[in-house]
């Protein structure tokens, strides 16, 4: 979601930063060496490669956050809630975890060489390949733990692997942060819905099917969804109790008609793309989508409005992907998020770059005819748009075709003229000019002349 913060914090904002929301944000890269981010709140927030290398992150919420490949190297973690954070290939070495939620989480390949783990909650975690070496694992809850492949050597307190210990007491609940009601209205203004709408098609290949009964299908699918997981029966019955809200106080009563095609078929294409994936990732949707509908603002009704429950079941597949190495997630979380250019954008983007080429030497070889500069026009957009070949062959067919290939065209669609319709356009302008002007003299005239009447007959 949309978040100022994290535009400040790209520009460098380093200072301030602790029990702060920044839920949702995009921190991909970004370098937060040595921060304070106490009790920060980093649900669902991507910080893959970026480097917190001696950053404080004690009780921070780190829930469905990505962190793949981070640098955390002597990070403290402590009482931090990492709660199925995917953690793959991230540098742990010399963290302090102590007491922090690992529950789920996705810890393949990471190194936790020498990291404090006293009293964490390992349990359901996937080590998979892991480095525990010299790890302190003193008090570390490890029942259902995957260690497959750990290298273990020199790791202390290992001999309680597979032992329920006594459960921790609970953290204290996040600092309560005051919710912009418009917030997720805002976020969805830059969802990019053709082009995600054409891509979850692509995945699914099942198109939106007429009169189809939509709050009969959200609740049939979140349900049944609901129903497969594994999940305790008594979470899976304050799910269908918050979904049986959601439906009963704000979907059931909304008139699917007047929506627009894009609302409507992200309802059906989210949902039929969710049908398809994993158990975590379906898992983590559903999740998402009940809790943020229902707990969506503070107060003793904080449900969120029709349309906010609309768009929040395409925002929840960004959790969703935040779980899951899943190829189709970096492109879904561009469209739900709005970055990079769109399809239109980079076909302007090509189209000045063909006019530069055809104009300049032949330093870069370019074809000439129209043939090799479609072909030539698609492989930019496949490079811009990887995986999305239905969507830039349907717009190469019913715009750039339709437009042409040569630098006339390239002219008269993107802000240039020729010179006959320049001077075609003047001729115009000029002849409806005079045309104004003569009847506006004949009014004048006219005018006068009855003045003039009506004076003499006195």
């Amino acid at each position: 979601m949309n978040n100022p913060l994290t535009q400040e914090i790209i520009n460098g904002r380093r200072e301030g930063l602790s029990n702060q929301d920044l839920r949702g944000c995009n921190l991909n890269n970004i370098d937060l060496a040595g921060t304070n981010l106490t009790d920060t709140d980093l649900i669902t927030s991507f910080l893959i490669g970026a480097n917190l290398t001696d950053a404080n992150l004690t009780r921070a919420s780190l829930l469905h956050a990505s962190l793949r490949n981070t640098n955390l190297t002597r990070a403290n973690l402590t009482g931090a809630n990492l709660r199925r954070a995917r953690v793959t290939g991230a540098n742990l070495t010399g963290a302090d975890l102590t007491g922090a939620n690992l529950t789920e989480a996705n810890l393949t390949d990471a190194n936790l060489t020498g990291a404090n783990l006293t009293g964490a909650n390992l349990t359901g975690a996937n080590l998979t390949d892991a480095n525990l070496r010299d790890a302190n694992l003193t008090g570390t809850v490890l029942t259902g733990t995957v260690l497959t492949g750990a290298n273990l050597t020199g790791a202390i307190g290992i001999e309680n692997a597979g032992i329920q210990l006594p459960v921790l007491p609970p953290l204290p609940p996040p600092p309560q942060v005051r919710v912009d009601a418009t917030q997720v209205h805002k976020a969805a203004a830059k969802i990019k819905y053709p082009e995600l709408n054409n891509f979850l098609l692509e995945k699914t290949e099942d198109p939106l099917p007429n009169n189809l009964n939509f709050p009969n299908y959200i609740n049939d699918t979140i349900n049944r969804i609901i129903n497969e997981s594994d999940e305790p029966e008594e979470i899976k019955t304050v799910q269908r109790n918050g979904l049986q809200r959601i439906m009963n106080e704000r979907l059931n009563g909304l008139q699917y008609n007047n929506l627009s095609p894009n609302v409507k078929n992200s309802i059906f294409n989210c949902l039929n793309y969710v049908k398809l994936q994993s158990p975590i990732f379906k898992k983590t949707y559903v999740e998402t989508f009940i809790k943020d509908c229902v707990h969506a603002y503070e107060g003793t009704n904080g449900m969120s409005c029709a349309n906010g429950a609309l768009e929040r079941i395409v925002f929840s597949l960004l959790p969703a992907c935040a779980v899951e190495d899943n190829p189709d997630c970096e492109t879904i979380i561009n469209l739900i998020q709005g970055k990079g250019g769109d399809i239109i954008s980079y076909i302007r983007d090509w189209y000045r770059l063909h006019k530069n080429l055809s104009s300049s030497s032949n330093d870069v070889p370019f074809p000439s005819d129209e043939t090799g500069r479609r072909a030539n026009l698609r492989q930019y957009l496949l490079e811009k748009l990887p995986g999305q070949e239905a969507l830039i062959d349907d717009t190469i067919e019913n715009f750039s075709d339709h437009i042409g290939y040569e630098d006339d065209d390239f002219n008269v669609s993107f802000g240039g003229r020729r010179r006959k319709t320049i001077k075609r356009r003047k001729t115009m302008k000029r002849r409806k000019t005079m045309k104004r002007r003569k009847t506006m003299k004949q009014k004048r005239t006219m005018k006068r002349r009855r003045t003039n009447k009506r004076r003499t007959k006195k």
